[in-house]
């Protein structure tokens, strides 16, 4: 069977047997061919297509600039290979899927490994070596941003599509190099270490969990005069682009390099899972942040509510409470080590699709033959996880459920927020 190899982290490149392949030049052509890859999982209708790259066009002309592509495709792929292009491309019964068998591509390669990272069941936050060599070969498929430099003019919902996917790696590859400066931080490996906190700054220039992190190492390799200078430069970026000054513990770690008073971090990351990007800092919640981690901390405190009316900011401040909750101390790391998981629950429209809901967001594939609440159940048993549920209010009813969880699996917790108590 012909074997497509696409690389879609970085700049769009395709490879067949070893050799480059150029034959992908219209820009809606690769659009088209990277979004059936990454969606391969799926049949897509020629409605849903023919809307997601010509939304301005006529339906008849929609159609048929989707029929000219998928030939042109079909025929460029039929020039690589014999029957490559229908051995590739599943066109029928008014659908389009790629048959992903035929096809090697390093965002499901990329996913692919983390997953097994996160399937491994280690029981602290050390990694085992099998898994440092997943973290590491996921790493080096990053070759840069989804579709780096790609665009795609008049096509609004194939950019909205770019964007999230983009993200969504983006937060996994964050984890990935941030997981691995810890681990070889603990090994004393300051030179590894080095290189993914580097990587990790730059994936996120505005994150000052990454700037401890490079002066941490910077100075511990003895490089004290380049750790201040870091800090120097996160003390602009944060004040050039977000009007912001560092926090105090970024404050208090440059002072206590300028001290010589720095030693090695045993902290391990927790994974972020879903977050929402957030823009702009939150400013003049401290107090409510402190009391929610306080709250939080408590182990008899395993299912705590935030309650608001609607608009007053209980999305945003649950969101922020979970990443400083995340960042706190190595205890977070042992206790949520199979990660926090935004779950928004504002488009479910009756409580008996929350299970099938929060299978989605933690990344299980319902079977048949048990209800898909008590599959849910039994991945979540000896799972240690923070989910965060966001938009409960007109669920209650389902909110049992949420109890039925705590009692199953001991390693659980939840925030919630809703506009009523849960009355639990």
């Amino acid at each position: 069977m012909t074997r497509l190899s696409l690389e879609l982290l970085g700049t769009f490149a395709a490879t067949f047997d070893g050799h480059a392949v150029s034959r992908f030049r219209s820009s809606k052509a690769r659009a088209l061919l990277a979004y059936l890859a990454v969606e391969a999982n799926r049949a897509h209708s020629r409605s849903s297509l023919a809307t997601l790259l010509w939304p301005e066009s006529s339906e008849q002309d929609a159609y048929r600039n989707l029929r000219v592509t998928l030939h042109r495709l079909r025929r460029a792929l039929d020039d690589i290979a014999p029957d490559a292009g229908d051995e590739i491309l599943q066109i029928g019964g008014g659908h389009v899927q790629i048959d992903h068998s035929a096809l090697t591509l390093d965002v499901a390669e990329f996913r692919n490994l983390l997953d097994a990272v996160s399937a491994h069941g280690h029981t602290s936050p050390d990694l085992c070596r099998v898994c440092i060599e997943r973290l590491r070969q996921a790493a080096s498929l990053y070759r840069g941003d989804l579709l780096a430099g790609f665009d795609l003019a008049n096509a609004p919902l194939f950019e909205e599509w770019l964007v999230v996917e983009k993200e969504r790696l983006q937060r996994l590859c964050l984890w990935t190099v941030s997981s691995l400066a810890s681990v070889y931080e603990h090994q004393k490996d300051l030179t590894k270490a080095l290189e993914f906190a580097h990587r990790e700054l730059a994936l996120d220039p505005y994150r000052e969990e990454s700037y401890r992190r490079v002066m941490r190492l910077l100075t511990l390799s003895g490089r004290r005069s380049e750790a201040i200078a870091c800090y120097l430069d996160c003390q602009r970026v944060l004040g050039d682009e977000l009007g912001i000054e560092p926090d105090e513990e970024t404050i208090a770690l440059v002072n206590r390099i300028r001290s010589g008073d720095v030693a090695p971090s045993q902290h391990s990351p927790v994974r972020l899972v879903n977050f929402p990007t957030m823009f702009t800092p939150l400013v003049g919640r401290e107090a409510e942040l402190h009391a929610i981690s306080e709250r939080l901390s408590d182990p008899g405190c395993r299912l705590l509510t935030l309650i608001g009316l609607g608009g007053v900011g209980k999305t945003r401040l649950a969101v922020e409470a979970a990443r400083h909750i995340a960042a706190e101390s190595e205890w977070t790391s042992a206790r949520f080590f199979d990660g926090v998981f935004f779950i928004s629950l504002a488009s479910v429209d009756s409580p008996e699709f929350v299970p099938a809901t929060l299978a989605g967001d933690l990344g299980l594939t319902p079977h048949q033959g048990t209800t898909v609440a008590d599959q849910v159940i039994d991945f979540l048993r000896h799972k240690h996880m923070l989910l965060v549920l966001d938009n409960f209010e007109h669920l209650r009813e389902d909110a049992v459920w949420l109890l039925s969880i705590l009692e199953a699996a001991p390693g659980i917790e939840m925030l919630v927020t809703s506009r009523f108590p849960l009355e639990l």
